[in-house]
């Protein structure tokens, strides 16, 4: 009984972690093979790249050249929502659209509720702002070769109302169930002119451009852990983030657990929940190597350790 008991245990285990996966690569567009030195360069985040004709734009850093800069750019200043780099599109120009596409880790389940987020923010140079942006999920390249709008129905749609601004990173965020088999993720407003959002709200003409709508993309999540999709920062998979992580040993561990920290991570928080998300345990500003869970009886637990700028979650097993 106790073997099949601890069989169960594992394969929960292995079910947990695979749902916190991100099965967008290059979430956050951190990763590039270098610094953009011009607009319409997102296959420089591979393996994002445009879908259509329309030309997307990565925003680094990095770049010399300021009118792809962060958080300056040609289209306006807007600091990332993590990290050091963003990508950006139009969403409407008349007929014109731009979509980022990237090839997801694996290919969607049937039957399985995939939950999707990610960040936008409106740039600071065009007259009108749009809520009309989605999130296809498609089984091959939706790529196309042409400008206008793809005609398809996106299975995550931003709310009508959810228009961006030229301040706030807002969330774009939805959850469906996979037809099975869909390995592609498409980015980008897939309605028709007649029937995109659209709002003024720069009326001086003469300094704000009136034909288009621009957003800056940034974060970008798919996963089966709805808690993981509320929570998740790209902080996680940063290249620039290597240096912090956390390692927990051993697991499963009876009364003491060990926790190794990276480099930097420091006045961590730590809290322990049930399986039915009930706190048992909670520290704050924790300083040493060492945490005490002898309280708990034996099971399986959810800790979540974070600080300002970093967060983790994982499972841990207590036994005797």
């Amino acid at each position: 009984m106790r073997k099949h008991s601890f069989i169960f245990l594992l394969s929960f285990f292995s079910l947990f972690i695979s749902g916190q996966v991100n099965l967008v690569p290059n979430p956050s567009f951190e990763n590039v093979s270098m610094c953009p030195s011009a607009l319409t360069q997102i296959s420089l985040a591979a393996p994002w790249f445009q879908a259509g004709t329309g030309t997307p734009d990565l925003f680094a850093a990095c770049s010399t050249n300021t009118d792809v800069g962060v958080p300056v750019n040609l289209l306006g200043n807007q600091a990332p929502n993590t990290g050091d780099k963003y990508s950006g599109i139009e969403l409407t120009g008349g007929d014109y659209r731009e979509y980022i596409e990237i090839p997801l880790t694996n290919s969607l389940i049937a039957g399985t509720k995939y939950f999707v987020s990610f960040y936008a923010s409106m740039d600071d140079t065009m007259a009108y702002t749009s809520s009309s942006i989605g999130a296809y999920f498609s089984t091959g390249s939706l790529s196309v070769s042409h400008y206008s709008p793809i005609p398809v129905v996106p299975q995550i749609q931003n709310a009508a109302n959810n228009y961006f601004d030229q301040i706030t990173w807002k969330k774009v965020k939805g959850s469906f169930y996979s037809s099975g088999g869909e390995s592609y993720l498409t980015i980008g407003n897939f309605n028709s002119t007649a029937n995109t959002n659209s709002m003024i709200v720069n009326t001086n003409t003469m300094v704000y451009n009136p034909c288009c709508a621009f957003v800056y993309i940034d974060d970008v999540c798919v996963t089966t852990d709805s808690l993981y999709s509320e929570t998740w920062t790209s902080i996680e998979t940063q290249e620039l983030n290597k240096s912090k992580f956390i390692k927990l040993s051993p697991n499963p561990a009876s009364n003491k657990l060990f926790i190794q920290r990276g480099n930097y991570i420091n006045n961590l928080n730590i809290t322990i929940y049930d399986l039915n998300m009930k706190l048992l345990l909670e520290v704050v500003n924790f300083k040493q190597n060492e945490l005490d869970i002898s309280s708990l009886p034996l099971g399986v637990y959810i800790i979540k350790i974070w600080n300002k700028d970093f967060l983790d979650k994982k499972l841990i097993i207590k036994s005797q």
